[in-house]
């Protein structure tokens, strides 16, 4: 393909077959009459989305310096939100001074998404009650993607989709409870992926290879809570009494809330786990398993006593 691509770009012709696309009209109103009221989607061949891709890396860096600073569409990293920030910021500067004014004029006949997921479904006869097929319907509002659906997605760029996916849940984990429509947006696809068990285990292994980057940064943090919350983080993970190895493996299965101390020294520990992994010769000593022990009654008592008073210290404190 390299020949290819290079013998075309030398020559200064594209195939005709590549800049065929197969264009689909979807309405964007439930009763879509005129031309107007459909939305034209081309789909192109992927030789030609990836020729495109290459020779956008070259473009950006000869015309980078030349792009308007004040350009929020289509640029990686920059969305509406730093186009309202920029404009509250110059407004809200200007009225500081005595006597002055404010107009604001907002054109958006094309700035949101108005293509209604349902009357897609029943157009093709499919059933409007199935929250699956009304998900796979939805449009992706942001980056490269944006305007295709949530199926085209994860039929076409899955990398991409766990990814994102990544990134969306540690910004949740991490406190975010933004409702802004990008987040909800991202919520959406978050939801439909769920529906697929291939593609939220690619973004499980994804997190754990990230973490592992970093995990070892978090040897001599301190458990913090439960019967062991003087250990370390490594002293724990490396312990070979039986009740803190039963411990450990009952904490590798166990479901965390998000941003608690527990979800992190669950991720350190699996993060340990992807290390020992890639490196076969030094296994844990206790490896994960569907039949290990669980902690006795009463350090499960003492662990979720204390784990739930962290996690509403953590929420007032917040607050």
């Amino acid at each position: 393909m390299e020949h290819v691509f290079n013998l075309s770009l030398k020559l200064r012709v594209v195939p005709q077959l590549w800049k065929t696309s197969c264009v689909v009209p979807v309405p964007k109103t439930p009763h879509a009459k005129d031309p107007s009221s459909f939305r034209a989607v081309a789909l192109t061949s992927h030789l030609m989305k990836t020729l495109e891709r290459l020779v956008l890396g070259h473009l950006r860096s000869a015309v980078g310096t030349y792009l308007d600073p004040l350009q929020f569409a289509y640029r990686h990293g920059i969305g509406v939100d730093d186009a309202v920030i920029f404009l509250l910021h110059r407004a809200l500067s200007h009225l500081e001074k005595p006597g002055s004014t404010v107009r604001i004029m907002i054109f958006d006949s094309s700035a949101f998404n108005t293509i209604q997921p349902v009357p897609c479904i029943l157009q093709g006869g499919g059933d409007p009650h199935c929250s699956q097929l009304v998900l796979s319907q939805y449009e992706i509002q942001f980056g490269q993607y944006r305007g295709q659906t949530f199926k085209w997605l994860l039929s076409h760029d899955v990398g991409y989709a766990v990814s994102l996916l990544a990134s969306h849940q540690k910004e949740r984990e991490s406190g975010d409870t933004s409702s802004s429509p990008l987040m909800a947006n991202k919520d959406a696809l978050t939801s439909y992926s769920k529906l697929f068990p291939e593609v939220m285990s690619a973004v499980e292994g994804r997190r754990a290879t990230e973490g592992s980057k970093s995990v070892r940064s978090q040897d001599k943090k301190l458990v913090g809570f439960g019967p062991h919350g003087a250990m370390t983080y490594a002293s724990m993970y490396e312990a070979t009494g039986k009740e803190v190895e039963t411990y450990v493996q009952w904490l590798r299965k166990k479901k965390c809330i998000p941003g608690s101390n527990l979800h992190a020294l669950k991720t350190y520990i699996l993060g340990r786990d992807q290390e020992k992994n890639q490196h076969p010769s030094q296994q844990p000593q206790c490896p994960p398993s569907d039949t290990a022990d669980e902690p006795s009654q009463e350090t499960q008592r003492e662990f979720t006593h204390t784990h739930i008073h962290t996690r509403t210290h953590t929420v007032v404190t917040t607050l």
